[in-house]
């Protein structure tokens, strides 16, 4: 091969590798390009939302318009007996770069969310029964995100379920039954329907208006509620709870024997709060059956027995009011309140080891009801005559005496002063006429 060809197959060479090495090289950065900007598989999705074949700016983008729609739509809710309370969707908080840089390709994957802690806070402050040191957070923030990964588009949270203490053993301790009379027992089977327990915390105090409020039975009449309040108190006194707030009737109710009552009305708020000292949370159950109150207390045993013991009762007569009315005849009487004595009683609690040896007496209260005046009304005309009678007959000795010890000079002397009273009183109209300006005189 001489030089000329050489150099020409040289150069046909070096021109062939630039045209295919170019083109090639096109074709690999081109497929680079590509590869930077799809970057998720045609398989993989976020909670649901497919991102496949898009880019990492177009999956943002979808994301976060998914979770406006879904913020929009979702319902999550917190119930508590009776009560539920929709709880607003701020309450998470989603990181849409940080669940793209987690995800996985050719894979169904989950958003990365925070529960806020004081929002959460402000939502259960809805409820008046509990706080939220009752409730276990790691638990109920779990639950919550459990379903908000994978944007679950409603959800209840049962929050009984997420107390920080649960009762261990449910033993029936006490019970305590009471006569319903008829007038209160359909509203109260209803009131009873809605609670059918009452969780009683560790460390907690307990409100029965704040437990009603919480079931939306802030209705219930006084005698109803009165009832309910009274058999919750007849329980919780056999224990070590302590009593913050208890109020009794002005007369002692039918229902219940003196030392026992406790009385509640959402009218005058008045309630029943009492605190649980122990570290074991307390259930009262109450059911209404065969016209019967029926309240138990379940828990784990007490460390001591507690007994009530009534002493030094009293009683106090009624006093009699006379009421007089003119339609009556004199000798008539008639009871309009018959009287009722009044009493008072002592409330001790024994508190007693297991050997039912005395550890100490305390006192728990004093009670006192005032007895109910006895009311008579009576006629008034014999009285009224004889009170006539009697003046007539005391004013005729009384003017004859008088004038049999009047002297001239004394007769002369109070008509001198007759006269100058009536000239000072005349004199003093003349000024009070003379003061009247004539336009105070109006013409009729």
């Amino acid at each position: 091969m001489d030089k000329k060809t050489f150099t020409l197959f040289i150069t046909l060479f070096i021109a062939t590798f630039f045209l295919f090495g170019g083109t090639s090289l096109g074709v690999y950065a081109f497929q680079k390009a590509g590869k930077e900007e799809v970057v998720y598989p045609i398989n993989t999705s976020v909670a649901g939302v497919n991102i496949g074949g898009l880019t990492e700016i177009e999956a943002k983008r979808t994301l976060e318009n998914h979770l406006i729609g879904w913020k929009a739509n979702a319902i999550y809710e917190f119930q508590y007996k009776e009560k539920t309370v929709q709880v607003t969707n701020d309450l998470f908080s989603f990181d849409v770069e940080q669940t793209l840089k987690n995800i996985t390709d050719n894979n169904t994957n989950t958003f990365v969310v925070e529960v806020d802690e004081e929002v959460l806070q402000t939502e259960l402050e809805q409820y008046n029964s509990f706080s939220i040191e009752d409730i276990d957070i790691d638990l109920l923030k779990s639950a919550l995100l459990e379903a908000a990964t994978i944007l679950q588009i409603d959800e209840k949270l049962i929050l009984e379920d997420y107390f920080a203490s649960y009762v261990a053993e449910r033993d029936i301790l006490s019970t305590v039954e009471m006569a319903v009379p008829d007038k209160t027992e359909k509203e109260l089977e209803s009131i009873i329907s809605s609670i059918e327990e009452i969780t009683i915390l560790p460390k907690t105090t307990f409100s029965l208006l704040g437990l009603l409020q919480d079931v939306n039975q802030k209705s219930i009449k006084d005698d109803s509620l009165s009832l309910l309040a009274t058999g919750i108190y007849q329980l919780v006194l056999q224990t070590n709870f302590d009593i913050r707030e208890r109020t009794i009737s002005s007369e002692i109710p039918d229902y219940v024997d003196i030392g026992y009552e406790a009385k509640a009305s959402f009218r005058e708020q008045l309630d029943l709060r009492f605190t649980n000292p122990n570290e074991n949370a307390y259930i009262i159950a109450l059911k209404v059956e065969d016209s019967q109150l029926v309240l138990q207390l379940k828990g784990q045993a007490f460390p001591n027995d507690y007994e009530i013991v009534i002493e030094e009762k009293k009683e106090y007569e009624p006093k009699t009011t006379i009421q007089f009315d003119s339609l009556l005849e004199g000798d008539q009487v008639q009871v309009k309140q018959e009287g009722k004595p009044g009493v008072s009683v002592v409330v001790i609690k024994e508190v007693l080891d297991k050997k039912g040896d005395q550890i100490k007496r305390e006192v728990v209260s004093t009670d006192y009801y005032p007895p109910i005046y006895r009311v008579e009304v009576k006629g008034l005309q014999n009285d009224l005559d004889s009170t006539e009678n009697n003046e007539v007959e005391e004013e005729t000795p009384i003017d004859e005496d008088l004038d049999d010890h009047i002297t001239d000079e004394e007769l002369a002397s109070e008509e001198e002063d007759n006269s100058e009273e009536q000239k000072d009183s005349e004199e003093q109209q003349d000024d009070t006429d003379d003061s009247i300006d004539e336009s105070q005189i109006i013409e009729k």
